[in-house]
Order: C-alpha cells, then sequence, then structure tokens
C-alpha cells in the first residue's frame, strides 16, 4: 500500500498518505452541509458554527493521525523487526491517547463554550479517518485495477 520510494526523505507522505488526507477533506465538505441539513431540517442537537468548528477540528485531528502513522511507519522500517514492532505499537498507543485527550478537551470546551465548539462535529470529524482508510482502499484498488488492465 505504502510506496516506498516516496517515504524517504523528512518531508515526504507517500500516495496513500496524500490521497487520505485528500479523502479527509473531502469528506469534510460532504459532511458540513450534510450536518448543518440536519441541524437545521431534523434536530439542533448544536449550532450551526459550533458543528462545522468540532467538524474542522476532528478533520485536522485525522489528518495530524494519518501524519504520524506515516511518520511512524517510515521510521519503523529502519528499524529491525523486534524494535520495529514495539516502536510501531507505542506510536499507535500515543495517536490513540491523542485522539481521546482532543475528544475530551473538544466536550470541556463544548461544555464550556457551547456556541463556539460542538462535540458531535467533532466525533464526526475524528470517525473520518476509519472512512478514508476504506475509501483509500478502494481507491487504490481501482488505480492497481487500472494500471493491469492498461499492461496486460
Amino acid at each position: 500500500m505504502i510506496d516506498l520510494e516516496q517515504t524517504k526523505g523528512p518531508s515526504r507522505l507517500s500516495q496513500t498518505a496524500v490521497i487520505m488526507m485528500t479523502v479527509i477533506a473531502g469528506l469534510f465538505g460532504a459532511l458540513l452541509p450534510c450536518g448543518l441539513a440536519v441541524i437545521w431540517l431534523v434536530y439542533r442537537f448544536e449550532g450551526p458554527l459550533a458543528f462545522g468548528v468540532g467538524l474542522f477540528a476532528g478533520c485536522a485531528l485525522s489528518m495530524l493521525k494519518v501524519y504520524l502513522m506515516e511518520r511512524a511507519l517510515s521510521r519503523a522500517l529502519d528499524m529491525e523487526a523486534g524494535k520495529a514492532k514495539g516502536y510501531a505499537s507505542l506510536q499507535a498507543l500515543l495517536r490513540y491517547g491523542l485522539t481521546i485527550a482532543a475528544l475530551v478537551g473538544a466536550g470541556l470546551c463544548a461544555r464550556r463554550w457551547p456556541q463556539a465548539v460542538g462535540l458531535y462535529g467533532a466525533i464526526a470529524g475524528t470517525l473520518t479517518l476509519q472512512l478514508a482508510s476504506y475509501i483509500t482502499s478502494f481507491v487504490l484498488k481501482a488505480k492497481e485495477k487500472k494500471e493491469k488492465a492498461g499492461r496486460g
């Protein structure tokens, strides 16, 4: 899935990471009007601005997690197998901790400033990472199938 040639160097991202971040940005663009429509037409669970801010923060967190995952993977590839497994596990644990801390922070901000930050938007933004991984997998498989058809 990860193009090892593109992971060389400190700031270069793989094709997979770039696609995932693009998908997350696209999901933000799709979820924002959907969430606002639900708020205005069905159920006012939080203010429109608060939802948008929360969604943006959650999507930004998802993009940060993609970057951290990419960086951890590229560093783990340069380690020996035993160290790499421990390093990758620690990095995954730290990413989960970052997610928990961000959602707790969003919840506290939503409680203190309910019109400025929305917890539901932050949760929806955080979940875009899982959805983006499925979409990215589908995109990469379709791209691989297209390349095979072009060769054969």
